[in-house]
């Protein structure tokens, strides 16, 4: 079936589709399913397994970063669909892949420990465990802080924001590793501050969902949106002049 019979929302999905940008997300799996593998030959006791496993997650949301790259940015701009709701389509399409290839991290580095995913987080958790929960709770955060990262570098860089937004999520990644005791998030289940980890990184994974979708709000900037939509749709226009010319 050509794509020009099909209908809008499915003809949506197909651009969609056709321009994501796929090769860095493909890199940084590979990253993280390596690393994963390097996490079974840590012993059990040792920070060096939470460590790699962190990582990989991180690597996987990096790759998000470029989630939002469109190379037909200035032609999508005169669609009459919201912003938020092109970018909510991107992020529906990503989340398959995403989750495959996050638990497919967790599942290999886990390999060989005791799986432990607890609901009641009053419960003790044995040190050499593997705490699937807090795993979990920590890819979800960083994928939804890649998302607001490159959401808000797309501001200024609508057709390739993920090369900013990449840079900045590196950077924030490696000041979270310098915080002080009293603030740490990258903590071990050993230490004092464990549990407390929990609210830290719900907070920080609900403030960079809010800020993800606050960033893609077309109400956000009703003036400059609409006048890149007007931008986008004399570009249209000129390229069809320029075909009619031509023919």
């Amino acid at each position: 079936m050509h794509i020009s019979v099909m209908s809008k929302p499915v003809r949506r999905w197909v651009y969609t589709l056709r321009s994501t940008v796929w090769g860095p997300m493909f890199v940084t799996a590979l990253f993280a399913f390596f690393l994963a593998l390097a996490a079974t030959r840590q012993p059990a006791l040792l920070s060096g397994r939470h460590g790699l496993v962190r990582i990989a997650l991180f690597a996987l949301a990096l790759g998000l970063s470029f989630l939002f790259d469109d190379p037909a940015a200035e032609m999508t701009r005169a669609m009459p669909t919201s912003l938020l709701a092109r970018r909510f389509t991107r992020s529906v399409l990503i989340v398959g892949p995403w989750l495959f290839s996050g638990a497919l991290v967790l599942i290999i580095a886990s390999s060989g420990f005791e799986r432990v995913f607890r609901i009641d987080l009053d419960k003790p958790l044995d040190p050499s465990a593997f705490p699937l929960d807090r795993f979990v709770l920590e890819a979800a955060t960083l994928a939804v802080c890649s998302f607001a990262f490159a959401a808000t570098a797309s501001i200024r860089e609508a057709q390739k924001p993920g090369q900013t937004a990449s840079r900045a999520f590196l950077a924030g990644f490696a000041l979270s590793w310098l915080l002080p005791p009293r603030l740490a998030i990258w903590t071990l289940p050993s230490e004092v501050r464990w549990q407390a980890g929990y609210l830290a990184w719900s907070i920080v994974g609900c403030f960079a969902c809010a800020v993800a979708v606050w960033v893609s709000a077309d109400m956000r900037w009703p003036v400059k949106t609409r006048r890149r939509r007007l931008d986008g749709l004399s570009l249209v226009q000129d390229r069809v002049r320029k075909a009619d010319v031509k023919q």
